[in-house]
């Protein structure tokens, strides 16, 4: 049982038993903290989960005062959604989808930390005094990671959604990134194709980034393909205005070039996100390459075609936004009920979907799933 857990237990079962009449000041959450040998923020989630439950009050200078029986309401939980772009299309899709998973009891107050470490750190202190658990679509910036850390252990919920720091022990659910990239790289196989570069932004230490180039690295490996020049690795780009997109095209048009002059070109691209799918189709329509006679195109997609410049003529390596969104709550409800255990990585099968599959795929096209 989390220990937060154990300390709400035994003041409720006094208060409800009449041992604590009502009227009572309940000790500080230091003073709780330093008599069951806990931190600070685990006194604080016992404290806030009886406020929640109507058993006690929380004033300003007073304390927690021990409610009466007809005075005592239930409040919804708030839970806190820290996001560093929700204005991106698949981080909107994860909040809406998250908001509907919930229980009708919780309440997702949204945050956007603009993919700045300090903002991201600053949410997580707040929410944590002000939210009774917490989804994170993480920057993954390891300055925040010993922040983090200190929340799980305190048992504070902190579910992370899609992407998480490979380093962190913590609960996280998302994609299986390696055996979804393994999956589609072996439908490029299968077609003929010995020459797969792969695209990817400089960001290994985030566990998705790292998966993805995993798997395609292994599959390549294990079928005798593998060469480390067909590996280009960028500075992420949102992109957030043309300019932005405009230096992902140039970056891709000159990885295509550089291969393209080494006499043995790739003849298809596993790119590691939707944004350089589209950059690797534009560029390749720059150098006069045939997508997807000369080049076939291939990444994981989050987004309807209709909003990239793109055909659909690329290989879609599609996440379950919804099934991934519906896990990520049902572990924050084990969280908030004392009965979580462990720390757990929930990673469900992506899908692979040949051209002309659409975007949310039709019967018939999945290669794999």
């Amino acid at each position: 049982m989390a220990r937060w857990k154990e300390i709400h237990d035994s003041l409720e079962r006094r208060i409800t038993s009449g041992e604590i009449p009502a009227r009572t000041t309940l000790p500080s959450e230091v003073d709780l903290a330093a008599e069951w040998g806990v931190s600070r923020l685990t006194a604080h989630r016992a404290l806030y989960e009886l406020a929640r439950t109507g058993l006690v009050e929380r004033k300003r200078k007073l304390g927690t005062v021990v409610l009466g029986p007809s005075e005592r309401t239930i409040h919804r939980r708030v839970i806190g959604g820290l996001f560093f772009d929700a204005s991106d299309y698949f981080q909107g899709s994860y909040l809406t989808s998250l908001r509907r998973a919930m229980t009708d009891e919780n309440h997702l107050l949204y945050m956007d930390t603009a993919r700045d470490t300090e903002q991201e750190a600053a949410a997580l202190k707040r929410m944590s005094k002000e939210a009774d658990g917490i989804f994170l679509f993480a920057t993954c910036a390891p300055a925040n990671n010993a922040l983090i850390s200190r929340l799980v252990k305190s048992d504070f919920p902190v579910i992370c959604i899609d992407r998480y720091p490979e380093s962190l022990i913590c609960d996280a659910v998302g994609t299986d990134n390696a055996r979804t990239a393994r999956d589609g790289v072996q439908a490029l196989i299968r077609r003929g194709h010995r020459r797969i570069a792969h695209f990817t932004d400089l960001e290994m230490t985030v566990a998705s980034v790292r998966d993805r180039c995993r798997g395609w690295r292994e599959i390549m490996d294990e079928s005798g393909l593998a060469d480390p020049t067909l590996l280009r690795t960028f500075p992420y780009l949102g992109p957030r205005d043309e300019d932005e997109y405009g230096q992902m095209v140039q970056l891709a048009e000159d990885a295509l070039q550089s291969m393209l002059y080494r006499g043995d070109p790739p003849t298809a691209v596993f790119c590691l996100r939707d944004h350089w799918v589209s950059a690797a189709y534009d560029a390749a329509q720059r150098i006069g390459l045939r997508v997807p006679d000369d080049l076939e195109i291939m990444g994981f997609v989050d987004r309807p075609h209709w909003l990239l410049r793109i055909p659909d003529s690329i290989w879609v390596l599609r996440q379950d936004v919804v099934g991934v969104s519906q896990k990520a709550a049902e572990r924050l409800e084990e969280r908030l009920d004392g009965r979580a255990g462990g720390v757990q990585r929930l990673l469900l099968p992506g899908q692979v979907l040949a051209p002309g599959s659409g975007f949310f795929g039709q019967a018939g096209t999945a290669v794999s799933s």
